[in-house]
This record gives structure tokens, sequence and C-alpha cells, in this order.
């Protein structure tokens, strides 16, 4: 007998036991994706506003990535291509400050400035107060 699994490609958006999700890549026999959520706050530094879908909710969490079957899907709609590239640079984002958030305390210097001098009081002698 033929299987009939329903075409599910990139930037489609489907629904997986009553939830939208958008598919970032498929596999052979499975994919992955990251959830629709509805308009929350605060927002993580990783989701991407996707507007006009058809389903509850407009913006895509990138930080939690799923894999499921195709099996489970249902095809809802599909996202313009600047959304994708909008979910792709979040995905890289969040990978790369995952990979930072493991390094040991000390590792890196921070990009605030050099932090407070040792006798400073924390005023410029000399010169208007604008300087």
């Amino acid at each position: 007998m033929a299987d009939h699994v329903q075409p599910v490609c990139r930037g489609d958006v489907v629904l997986r036991k009553n939830r939208a999700w958008l598919i970032v890549s498929v596999r052979r026999k499975s994919c992955d994706g990251v959830p629709i959520i509805g308009a929350t706050l605060p927002r993580y530094r990783s989701d991407v506003a996707v507007s006009g879908l058809c389903v509850a909710g407009d913006i895509a969490r990138c930080r939690s990535i799923a894999s499921f079957p195709l099996r489970q899907l249902c095809r809802v709609q599909r996202v313009a291509g600047h959304i994708l590239a909008d979910v792709d640079g979040a995905l890289e984002h969040e990978r790369q400050a995952i990979q930072t958030e493991k390094f040991p305390a000390g590792m890196l210097r921070s990009v605030l400035g050099h932090g407070p001098r040792i006798g400073s009081k924390g005023r410029k002698k000399g010169g208007a107060p604008s300087d």
C-alpha cells in the first residue's frame, strides 16, 4: 500500500497536536520546526515576528527547535522568503549565543568598557563637566 504523506517543505506552517510550527529543515522522513506562539512579553532574543498567518500566534520562537516525523503534520500555510531569512538569522544568532554562554567566567572581555579604575571617584579632573 502506498504511503500517503502530505508533502511538507521548508517554510511551511504546519499543525501538530493543535500547535502551529514553522518548518526550518526537512529530511527524508522527519523535519525540524520552531513553534509559533502568541505575542508575549518579555520577548526572547531569538524571537522573529511572523505576521499575517492564519493560525493563532505571530512570533516564531527560534530558541526551541524540535524534530518530528512527517506523518504527524498537517500543512496549513506557507511563509514568505524574507521571513525564512529572518528565522535563519535568529537560529544562527541563538547558536552563537549558546556557544558563548558555555565559556567559563572571565574567558571573554566585556564589551561594556574597561570598568572602574582603582582610586577613581568617577569624575574628570579639570575641563568642562560635559567633556
